[in-house]
């Protein structure tokens, strides 16, 4: 009685063994553009607050499992504007970029995922003027569906701190962004 348990067991250990599927792991590929709008609050000496609207271009990059992604995202503004709220309304360029590392889930329908920034610079300039805010910390935070097989719809909110501004320390700069954006994700 005893072999025949044993040989039982065998049998469902190896049907178990044989049937499950080993981990897979594919290469993540995702670029995107974007539209961003949002707010840069800087408080000093006078204190400024400016809107910001322009189109981003990034890139997502990392390693997929069948459930959940880890990927470096770098993006950058293009063609940016920014308008200042003062008397004037005095308009900037505005420029920038910012790298994050993002941890994620992706279900069949819906993604949802979070970032932390490594780097994080945001650029304004006006009439021979430059504001270079850089430093501090990001995080951002976005939800996405596939509309089809090959794109992929986004939403970001994207939170930032600033501890210099021009390379001096200390600054006191906040800023909140929205992006929707529209991606093709691969995987290899």
């Amino acid at each position: 009685m005893r072999g025949l348990r044993l040989l039982v067991l065998g049998l469902v250990t190896s049907v178990a063994v044989l049937s499950a599927r080993p981990a897979q792991a594919s290469l993540l590929l995702e670029p995107y553009l974007g539209y961003e709008l949002g707010k840069l609050e800087y408080t000093g000496t006078p204190n400024a607050s400016f809107d910001l609207s322009s189109a981003a271009l990034g890139l997502r990059l990392g390693v997929a499992f069948p459930v959940f992604f880890v990927a470096a995202d770098y993006s950058f503004l293009v063609g940016g504007s920014s308008k200042q709220n003062d008397a004037n309304s005095t308009k900037w360029d505005a420029s920038g970029n910012q790298l994050f590392v993002e941890v994620g889930a992706q279900l069949p329908l819906v993604r949802a995922y979070v970032g932390y920034g490594l780097m994080n610079t945001f650029e304004l300039k006006n009439n021979g003027t430059t504001n270079k805010f850089e430093g501090g910390t990001a995080i951002k935070a976005g939800v996405g569906t596939t509309i089809m097989p090959m794109f992929a719809v986004n939403l970001e909110y994207i939170n930032s701190s600033y501890d210099k501004i021009n390379g001096n320390s200390p600054s006191d700069s906040k800023s909140n962004y929205f992006m929707l954006n529209l991606s093709l994700p691969f995987e290899f």
